[in-house]
């Protein structure tokens, strides 16, 4: 069966994120080039995605024999990154609902 992705674009992701991110759940963990050919994204592109993954607390970066590898936190932390968005949203909205009058009149 093959996995819908639609939701996770829907909360942010680009396909780059996608690949990248189920390529290293599949692997377990890897180094950037398993990632980059299992991905089918470029090592140059991939690099900054990981740091995506890595800000959005999906993944995580360690040095084994001097060779730095990626590997996936428990998929179910994209939960954490949603209430996160949830709860930056609703700061937002907070800080448009005291600008409104002003922008209004």
């Amino acid at each position: 069966m093959e996995l819908n992705t639609q939701p996770l674009e829907e909360i942010g992701f680009s396909k780059g994120e996608i690949k990248v991110y189920l390529s290293i759940l599949e692997l377990g963990e890897g180094t950037i080039g398993p990632i980059s050919k299992k991905s089918g994204v470029t090592a140059a592109k991939t690099y900054p995605i990981l740091d995506k993954l890595m800000k959005k607390g999906l993944i995580t970066k360690i040095i084994k024999s001097d060779t730095l590898h990626f590997q996936a936190f428990n998929p179910k932390r994209i939960m954490n990154y949603i209430k996160e968005k949830r709860n930056n949203l609703l700061t937002e909205e907070r800080e448009i609902k005291k600008i409104l009058p002003l922008l209004i009149s």
